[in-house]
């Protein structure tokens, strides 16, 4: 059998040949490429679920703090509340017990 030589006619056909080869590889080393992205993106956010786990686990205790924080002052503030009212009767009762224009007021 004889080799083919090539003629003009042929060259368009082996450079699109060619063409359809170099299309090929990039489109599997695109689809590799992406491949590997997608793996990285799933291990990058495994590694932020675990610093976002940290975090919430630090933002839940302080909150916690905060909560009882506000807590102890409520209980303060009801404290002091009772105690201004204490003293509110006791101003009134002197008052009464002073008599003239104050025992007047009441």
């Amino acid at each position: 059998m004889a080799k083919k030589v090539s003629t003009k006619e042929d060259q368009p056909m082996l450079r699109i040949n060619k063409e359809r080869e170099y299309m090929e590889l990039l489109k599997n080393e695109t689809e590799t490429l992406k491949l590997e992205l997608n793996r990285e993106a799933r291990e990058a956010k495994k590694g932020n679920n675990a610093f976002a786990g940290t975090d919430i686990n630090r933002l839940q205790e302080e909150g916690a703090r905060y909560i009882r924080k506000i807590e102890s002052e409520r209980r303060k503030v009801e404290e002091l509340e009772l105690e201004i009212s204490k003293y509110q009767e006791l101003i009134l009762e002197q008052k009464s017990r002073l008599g003239g224009v104050n025992a007047a007021q009441l």
